[in-house]
């Protein structure tokens, strides 16, 4: 029998994804793992070089009999090089039932759409209040602005902020952005006004330490940290009325056992995951007046359910092209 694989590169990937499928994908992965349809492998960066890592990011969607691994590295760039820090990263499907690849695709724009633009707008939509009117964004890089194109085509913004420690970096992003989003967006100098200003919280920085301080989150603000504690104070972690997961296992490994945030967390002020909340196991928001939370350092299993709904669409377009493996 032959072994063939749809190729989509880059351009045509971009092409297929739109903010719904991504969101869709993103939703019902989340419920599925709320219903223990979700496998996920070990997922741990290897070091390569003094510059960077590469990490393999398995996962297997049991209700699409669709497994995967997302391959990806991080590397730090010279001065000058205008390469993102994370790119080219790939994405492998394989059917369940016989284990054999039918799909290879570039995985650079999925990674970028399904976090900011994905896993946390399908949060926000979980436990925002009903009223949400403004988004803060902490953050200026691809991650931003995807966020900020997701939330704004999937709630009724009125007004976007945003900040980051070069000034630069914001006001380029809201010269970018401006003349296609629905709201109004603007850049604040400070965190703290930036905290202040949001009933909706995104936190999407590459900053190492945190930004935004938990005294700072008013009543009733929704907090999405796609980063969790790396820029955001991890105090609100236990100061906030509700704090939620995007997976146990992962999140458990990546953030409440991650050594940087060593007795800072405690896993019983986490009420539980999005997806039980999306499933209607457990409450999310319960009054409007509630600090709530939602931290996710992201899932293998999310992307190979975004590349999954593109192979689909791929196939039915003819678009792509085929690989064989072997005859």
């Amino acid at each position: 029998m032959p072994v063939e694989l749809l190729f989509l590169n880059h351009q045509e990937v971009a092409s297929l994804l739109s903010i719904e499928l991504v969101l869709d994908a993103v939703r019902q992965t989340f419920i599925g793992e709320a219903k223990q349809q979700l496998d996920l492998g070990p997922a741990a960066p290897m070091p390569v070089s003094e510059q960077g890592w590469l990490m393999a990011m398995p996962a297997a969607l049991r209700d699409e009999q669709v497994a995967g691994v997302k391959w990806l590295g991080y590397f730090n760039r010279a001065a000058g090089d205008a390469t993102p820090t994370s790119w080219a990263n790939i994405l492998v499907l394989n059917r369940i039932g016989d284990g054999l690849p039918f799909a290879f695709l570039d995985c650079t724009e999925i990674t970028s759409m399904r976090t900011a633009g994905g896993h946390a707008v399908v949060a926000a939509q979980a436990l925002a209040r009903s009223d949400a009117k403004t988004l803060a964004v902490l953050g200026t890089g691809v991650q931003a602005a995807a966020g900020i194109r997701a939330f704004d085509a999937s709630f009724n913004l009125e007004q976007i902020t945003v900040y980051s420690r070069s000034p630069r970096s914001r006001e380029k992003l809201v010269a970018e952005l401006a003349k296609d989003l629905r709201a109004s967006i603007s850049a604040v100098d400070d965190p703290e006004t930036l905290a202040r200003s949001g009933d909706i919280l995104l936190t999407c920085s590459a900053a190492s330490q945190p930004v935004l301080r938990e005294q700072w989150i008013a009543p009733g603000t929704t907090v999405v940290a796609v980063s969790a504690f790396h820029d955001l104070d991890p105090a609100l972690a236990h100061a906030a009325d509700r704090w939620f997961l995007g997976n146990r296992t992962s999140d458990v490994a990546h953030i409440l056992e991650e050594p940087k945030f060593a007795d800072q967390l405690d896993a019983r002020d986490v009420r539980g995951t999005i997806g039980e909340v999306l499933a209607g196991r457990i409450a999310g928001r319960t009054s409007a007046d509630e600090r709530v939370l939602f931290t996710h350092m992201g899932m293998g299993a999310l992307d190979v359910a975004v590349g999954y709904r593109l192979y689909q669409q791929a196939l039915a377009q003819g678009r792509g092209q085929k690989l064989r493996l072997a005859d």
